[in-house]
């Protein structure tokens, strides 16, 4: 759904097509996105009017890629490989944005895999948490094909550079090998496993794998 919310017709501009939770239901308060193709709009569970990104002038939600719900933030990915940090707060029953900070992104991979790849598109990216670390994955394919050609994964590394959190750089660096990691990717939905966990299971071996091979997996899920 939620791929279809990223790239969906453009006059389904109101229409919603996709939610990430917060928080457990019903354990604590808890917020929702949802991304229709220009807007990013927050809920509170059970409130019936959303906050729209439009009114504090959001204005990279057109732009993004996907997102994820981790450690009390979300985490915004654009089309530029920048990330945009949103922490929704509960504040006297209403719900409110405590922040949008822009990641400052440092050398930014470069989109195509290769200078031999040059008929290689990019056409999606992701984010996922794997051992306590956020990834970016990026999924290529042959320009105007279906098909998947290769993936490519990053790992977000903080730079302290300066006195105060304000200061501070991030950088994607590409991983050489995944170690063990089984990334399963989706807009708004992806998840991580380790190899290790399941050595008696043959067809856990490292890799990337789309959301809907999960099927192929269930007993590690």
């Amino acid at each position: 759904m939620l791929n279809e919310a990223l790239d969906g017709p453009r006059d389904q501009t109101r229409r919603t097509k996709a939610r990430r939770l917060s928080g457990e239901i019903p354990t604590q308060p808890s917020a929702s996105v949802s991304l229709p193709h220009l807007d990013v709009m927050f809920w509170r569970l059970d409130q019936q009017i959303g906050l729209s990104s439009r009114s504090v002038a959001f204005d990279w939600a057109r732009r993004a890629a996907d997102l994820i719900h981790d450690n009390g933030v979300f985490k915004f990915l654009t089309q530029g490989d920048r990330l945009v940090f949103v922490v929704p707060e509960i504040a006297y029953g209403d719900l409110e944005l405590h922040a949008d900070v822009w990641a400052s992104i440092l050398n930014a991979p470069v989109d195509v895999p290769g200078e031999d790849k040059v008929d290689i598109e990019l056409v999606a990216r992701y984010l996922v948490v794997s051992r306590n670390q956020l990834l970016m994955v990026k999924r290529y394919r042959p320009m105007n094909m279906l098909w998947t050609e290769s993936f490519r994964v990053y790992r977000l590394e903080q730079l302290h550079l300066g006195q105060s959190p304000e200061e501070d750089h991030f950088r994607w660096v590409e991983l050489a090998e995944l170690d063990g990691r089984m990334l399963f990717v989706a807009r708004g939905c992806s998840v991580a496993f380790e190899v290790h966990d399941f050595a008696d299971y043959p067809k856990a071996v490292e890799g990337v794998y789309f959301k809907g091979d999960v099927a192929e997996f269930d007993d590690l899920v």
